[in-house]
């Protein structure tokens, strides 16, 4: 006899005519057959067909109630009968978190349940940008569905699951959200069982390991390059006053010292307006976040730096970091370098 304590809270209905039982044998769920066959194709065929329902044969029976035993967390469990028995939940913020989104995923696919995966799919969807333009919306609405960091080797498995990672743009966009992990993060997450939601297999970690060292050497160069102005722009806003420079180096340069300055001004300027934080991210191989280059353009450049050369560094990051959108499938690996 299952005792009290391990009734789940919110789904032991005293009329319900069948008892789930999760993996870890510590929450059962006394719910209804015609609900669960309704949604799910797995349990409808076994309740249509009179098939025997595997319980344990120890089991007694809860007022006549058959137990089954399923292989699934009861956080897994009671997010899918929260939405076979509340429709609406997917239209709200609090029933679309990555957490929810992603146990639907797995148990609506394990059991058939084809309009609970094909509700979650699209939100899903939306965390991976199609295109760099859409970059800002997909982080925004990761943000909102609470989806951090440590949840990326999770995405990966979920996407793989409903073949929603077939695409190789959408496959390099998670290996590269992986690629954000710390290296001994990665590698710790190989020796979880593979049932484990953080678990990763050595392959893919080996994979996004690779993906994340490359990351890293593109960020130093191009963090050199973004920290450093070499010489004023070519349409600097100083360069026709040369003649206003009694220094004859200057005249012979074609601008005066002014320019010059623009180079260590922005040398300067950008160590101390550059957030530690965005500098630490971008350097980990965060190359395709905007918090380094919105940091710039929010600066009063004409205070400091003349507008030409600060124009000049902004559309070399920018021209950079759709280079690096281009090349992320090549770098992942999910397509070749001539695909």
């Amino acid at each position: 006899m299952i005792e009290s304590g391990f009734r789940d809270g919110t789904f032991w209905y005293s009329d319900g005519d069948i008892v789930l039982l999760a993996r870890e044998g510590m929450t059962a769920f006394r719910v209804h057959k015609s609900t669960l066959a309704l949604h799910s194709e797995f349990f409808a065929g076994m309740f249509e067909q009179a098939l025997p329902i595997p319980h344990d044969t120890d089991e007694q029976q809860i007022d006549g109630c058959p137990i089954i035993r399923l292989q699934d967390t009861s956080h897994d469990i009671r997010e899918l009968l929260h939405v076979m028995y509340n429709q609406n939940r997917l239209n709200t913020p609090e029933g679309t978190t990555f957490p929810i989104l992603a146990a639907l995923i797995r148990v609506g696919h394990k059991y058939g349940a084809r309009d609970v995966v094909k509700k979650c799919s699209p939100h899903l969807l939306s965390m991976v940008p199609a295109t760099l333009k859409e970059y800002d919306t997909a982080s925004k609405h990761r943000a909102a569905i609470q989806f951090t960091p440590h949840h990326a080797p999770e995405a990966l498995h979920v996407f793989r699951l409903i073949d929603l990672a077939d695409d190789p743009r959408t496959h390099a966009f998670l290996l590269f959200l992986c690629a954000q992990l710390e290296e001994r993060d990665l590698r710790n997450r190989t020796w979880l069982l593979p049932g484990d939601l953080e678990a990763l297999s050595w392959p893919d970690a080996k994979r996004i390991l690779e993906l994340k060292w490359q990351l890293q050497w593109r960020a130093r160069m191009a963090f050199h390059d973004a920290e450093t102005l070499n010489e004023p722009a070519y349409d600097c806003e100083y360069r026709d006053r040369a003649s206003q420079c009694p220094h004859q180096r200057c005249q012979d340069r074609d601008f005066n010292c002014r320019a010059m300055a623009c180079v260590g001004e922005y040398s300067h300027f950008f160590s101390f307006r550059i957030p530690a934080a965005v500098k630490d991210a971008f350097r980990q191989g965060d190359l395709l976040g905007a918090e380094l280059l919105d940091t710039m353009r929010q600066w009063k450049w004409n205070f400091w730096v003349c507008r030409q050369c600060a124009k000049g560094k902004l559309a070399e990051q920018d021209r950079m970091r759709e280079e690096w959108w281009e090349t992320l499938p090549v770098l992942a690996g999910t397509v070749n370098k001539t695909g």
